[in-house]
This record gives structure tokens, sequence and C-alpha cells, in this order.
């Protein structure tokens, strides 16, 4: 009797649970290397503790960062065991006593304003590493980024004017929770890198280091120096109130110096620069 058809099969199912132990080896050997890497991130990587939520973060202050400010940078960083980049850990060394009262600062202003359109604040940590003070904001973390960086945001033949105009709102909604406190208050720092984008496109509100009261009174020629030199720290050049630069003694500002920014930031949300963006070749 052939026994060849018998023979055929026993190979094919021979082939089968050969690629089935295989592919079983290849999902534990990639389980078991992810797992790995995940425990040497523990060592090697920096961890931060939240007292509020008990959440610990990892992260490694010598990758690249996910942003840099004036006196902070932004880390992504991750859950023990995991790999996914979930929260963006924004990092202040606290250098000097006007860093600490900025970092203050941008923390109440954070728990203060709130709207679905302004990033939230997750939690923060206070902390001493090798004899310097470190202040930990943690966000959630957005793959996109800002609308600087994120492809196609600002490329107009991606987008419609309408869609523009609908995600612009959103902005101006958030950004009249601060106006509308009593005393009002200004953002100070509108612009493109400071709106991040989630993977569905919304935009957020972000960077609240530089919110301060609205109102200011110009007395005298000390007080234009005064908040002429604070403009200059604060506030984009390209984004820049006009009286700003030079704020006439006897004048009040007030939110409309954000108002400004704004229309700024519509014309570079279509465009993709600001009116006042120039290059030079």
């Amino acid at each position: 009797q052939d026994l060849s058809p018998l023979s055929s099969d026993c190979c094919d199912l021979a082939i089968m649970d050969d690629a089935h132990d295989a592919h079983v080896f290849a999902s534990i050997t990639e389980w078991c290397q992810a797992w790995i890497q995940s425990l040497l991130s523990i060592f090697f990587q920096t961890g931060v503790t939240f007292e509020h939520s008990g959440l610990t973060v990892y992260f490694n202050p010598n990758n690249s960062s996910a942003g840099e400010g004036a006196y902070s940078t932004v880390y992504k960083a991750t859950q023990a065991f995991t790999q996914e980049p979930v929260y963006a850990l924004k990092r202040m060394l606290i250098q000097s006593d006007e860093i600490r009262q900025i970092a203050n600062m941008e923390i109440d202003a954070f728990n203060k304003f709130r709207h679905p359109h302004i990033i939230k604040l997750l939690d923060h940590a206070r902390a001493t590493k090798s004899g310097k003070r470190v202040v930990y904001l943690l966000f959630p973390f957005m793959e996109r980024g800002s609308l600087r960086d994120s492809p196609g945001t600002t490329v107009r033949n991606q987008r419609t004017l309408i869609t523009v105009l609908s995600k612009f709102v959103h902005i101006c909604e958030a950004l009249n929770v601060l106006h509308k406190e009593t005393p009002a208050y200004v953002h100070q720092d509108i612009k493109l890198e400071n709106i991040l984008v989630d993977n569905d496109g919304a935009p957020f509100l972000i960077d609240f280091g530089s919110v301060r009261k609205a109102e200011l009174i110009i007395k005298n020629r000390k007080d234009s120096l005064r908040v002429a030199e604070d403009a200059a720290s604060h506030c984009t050049a390209s984004y820049r109130a006009p009286e700003l630069y030079d704020p006439p003694q006897g004048s009040t500002l007030d939110t409309r110096t954000d108002v400004w920014s704004l229309g700024c930031l519509l014309f570079a949300w279509w465009f993709g620069h600001s009116p006042f963006e120039c290059e030079f070749h």
C-alpha cells in the first residue's frame, strides 16, 4: 500500500508544529528582551516619584530631550517595565530664587486655570540631586509635538482655513480662561512652539512659566524699562505686542498684549511662520 499521502500529511504537521514553536519562541524572546531592557532602564535611568499620585517614572538625562526652554528641559518618561513614552517630564534646575519663583508660579497657574485645551499638569515633585534643587512637572506626552514641528499642521495645501479657524478657536477659549479671571492674567508667550497637538489634531496650550497679572500701570520711565526687560525675557519677539518693546509712560497694559500674540499665532498657523519672522540668506 502506498503510504506517501500519509507521509506527506505527517511532514506538513511537523512543519506546522515547527513554525508554531518558532513563533512562540520569537514571542518569548521579544518579551524577555523588552523586560530586560526595562529592567536595565531602572538602573541606568533617573527615577522620579510624585507624592500626590504615588507614580514613579524614569527618564534618561543623557538622552536627547523632547524640548528645551530658558530654564528647563523636557524629557520623555516611562513607568517601570514599559517602553512607551507616555509622559512628558519637565525638569527645572533651581539655580536662583527667580527660577524658583517661576517654577512655583507655573505650578500654581496650571492648578488655577483649567480648560479642555490647556494641557493638564498631572503632578509635580521637588527634589535635591547632588546638592542641586530640582522641580519636576509631569504632563501627558504628545507624539506629534508642537504646531512648529508637527508635519503638515501648518501647511495650507493640507488644511482648509475653516479647519485652522475651528482649532484656533479652542486656543482662544483656553486663553480666555486666564483673561476672564479677576484679576485678569496673561500668558505672555503665545506661539507655535507653545501649542501641542495630539494624535487627533486637537491643540493644547502649554508653558505657563510666563503667566502674570495682565494689568500693568506704567507710571514712569523706570516702570517702562522694567516691563520691557521682563517682556524680552518671557515673550518671543516675533509674537510680542508693540507696546511691550517700549511701554509709554502713563499707559496701562492689559490682556490685549495676548490678543496681539493670538493674531500672530493665527497667521503662523496658516502660513507656517509669524508675520514678523524673517530669514536672511
